[in-house]
């Protein structure tokens, strides 16, 4: 079984391990966009509501997402901002990690403020794990 902190350090490892083709901003971690418009992604977890499993035994099934923004310069076109979300989602697509199940990642594009300077892509990937509850 595991906890919500195990879950997120796993998948913070397993993402800073398999990533390293542009710079990463973490959640509550200082970052500085780049000057120069190349590109970043951004890496987060979200955790949702318990379902309850069992009745006769404290088990609950923890839902979460990890969902990671790929930035490109803006007017690049898409190609590198689809290939960096492919390979993120290459990472994560149906795995096992320890007790965590991955589904089949989500690749969005998310609609770009006229004063931004970016181009955008969200990829998402809910996940799954049992918990035990003493």
């Amino acid at each position: 079984m595991t906890t919500m902190l195990e879950a997120r350090a796993a998948i913070t490892t397993e993402f800073s391990t398999e990533y390293n083709t542009t710079d990463v901003s973490w959640p509550n971690k200082a970052f500085s966009e780049p000057t120069d418009g190349s590109a970043w992604v951004q890496f987060n977890i979200d955790f949702f509501d318990s379902l309850i499993t069992t009745i006769s035994v404290k088990n609950n099934e923890q839902l979460g997402a990890v969902m990671v923004n790929v930035f490109t310069g803006r007017y690049s076109g898409t190609i590198e901002s689809t290939t960096l979300a492919q390979e993120i989602r290459a990472i994560f697509n149906r795995e096992r990690l320890g007790d965590i199940l991955f589904e089949p990642p989500t690749i969005n594009e998310v609609p770009t403020p006229v004063d931004n300077n970016w181009f955008q892509r969200l990829v998402r990937v809910n996940f799954s794990y049992y918990e035990f509850i003493p």
